[in-house]
């Protein structure tokens, strides 16, 4: 039944030639493979009719075709089914891809390949998404920009917001396809500041958390929204409107759609078969990970600058390929803390080469009641962005609240 639905498609056009302008079929769509040549022979010819493609398809082969053509012609009942049958082959084709994804992973457990079953995933979740095109002339790509403009003025395309006015405003949220990396030394709530971007997304979203169980994560969670301060969890020594208040906060949390993975230590491959799961599953917006360096990269035999450098890669590799932001924690060296200026910047990141070259985004965050206990900027948070690949950088100050392990905008 395919091959006659191929064949009434290629008679259609022989039929009539314009009918080739509606047709969204590739050529691999195609079953036969003499059908592949015919439909590829359609399209190098300024006119598809009989005698142009037997022309093109003699230059090819060496053989006249015009038999074959006029009979594919004589055959098909014209483009009145058109949608139906393209429609068909569409199908079979898909069945036909998942038949050789089968195929290839069968043979790739036989012979013990190791990344076999993540493979067969991303090339399982491909067979769903639209053919994508990576060759672009400047007058296409202007459009695109055109339309992206237009989809942000009219609200259809705002990103995932980062929770802050103030850092969206300088960032325009987080945005498909970026690595964002946010670095800070320890005791500077750097996990705080991930967890109240990623509950302040309004959008499913997926966390690696390699540092912190997801219970732990959840009472932060928790502890934010119920205003509840986070030590009475362990104590638990709660108030009657402690109670109230956390069952008020698990209301309005109850439906947000956040996927947790706390494996310790996961290697670069497994948060990308976690994503790419999450993101067939679910269609999250954006990817949260905590930190960088608990990743684990797939050549351990490697000093561990050229496997950060693997695992940074991998990250922005997976936010192009998954179309989504990938907001991710890293280590500062502790230098800092022989600076008189403690500070953090961008070269600061343990093992920063790699971060510094494939992120798009990279801030620092600082509290000065850290290191200086009678600092007036008790409560204030600095978010120092040293690189943005869309924009400016600069200084970002932010309130921060120890009870609850929550930052929110100045002035709030």
């Amino acid at each position: 039944m395919t091959q006659e639905a191929e064949a009434y498609i290629l008679g259609s056009v022989l039929q009539e030639p314009s009918t080739l302008k509606s047709i969204s079929l590739e050529v691999d769509d195609f079953s036969l493979e003499s059908n592949r040549e015919i439909f590829s022979a359609m399209h190098s010819v300024n006119i598809p009719e009989i005698l142009s493609v037997n022309e093109e398809l003699e230059k090819r082969t060496g053989h006249n075709w015009l038999g074959i053509l006029a009979q594919i012609q004589s055959n098909s009942i014209g483009a009145r089914y058109l949608s139906e049958y393209q429609e068909q082959i569409k199908k079979s084709t898909m069945r036909r891809k998942a038949k050789c994804i089968a195929d290839d992973l069968i043979f790739s457990l036989d012979n013990k390949e190791d990344d076999s079953i993540d493979l067969a995933i991303t090339k399982s979740m491909s067979l769903s998404k639209p053919k994508t095109s990576y060759e672009k002339v400047l007058k296409a790509t202007l459009k695109d920009v055109i339309d992206h403009i237009e989809d942000t003025i009219d609200g259809k395309r705002s990103g995932v917001s980062t929770g802050f006015k103030s850092l969206d405003d300088v960032l325009g949220c987080f945005y498909d396809s970026d690595l964002v990396v946010i670095g800070a030394r320890p005791a500077m709530g750097k996990t705080a500041l991930l967890i109240n971007m990623m509950m302040s997304a309004g959008k499913p979203v997926g966390i690696i958390s390699s540092e912190q169980s997801s219970l732990q994560i959840g009472q932060r969670i928790l502890s934010s929204a119920s205003d509840v301060a986070a030590y009475k969890f362990r104590n638990g020594k709660l108030s009657s409107s402690d109670y109230t208040n956390l069952s008020s906060a698990i209301g309005r949390l109850v439906d947000n759609e956040v996927y947790f993975y706390d494996e310790p230590s996961p290697t670069i491959s497994t948060v990308q078969r976690q994503a790419r799961q999450w993101k067939h599953k679910y269609n999250i917006s954006a990817l949260y990970v905590d930190y960088i360096q608990r990743l684990e990269a797939t050549e351990k035999r490697q000093n561990r600058t050229v496997q950060i450098g693997e695992i940074v890669r991998g990250l922005k590799s997976l936010a192009r390929e998954l179309d989504i932001p990938i907001v991710a924690l890293s280590q500062v060296s502790r230098a800092v803390e022989s600076r008189p200026d403690k500070r953090p910047h961008m070269g600061d990141l343990s093992d920063s080469s790699e971060i510094e070259k494939e992120a798009d985004i990279v801030a620092l965050l600082y509290r000065d009641e850290v290191y200086n206990s009678d600092t007036h900027c008790k409560g204030v948070a600095e978010l120092l962005i040293d690189k943005n690949r869309h924009g400016g950088t600069g200084r970002i100050n932010m309130q921060w609240n120890a009870q609850v392990l929550t930052f929110s905008d100045m002035g709030r």
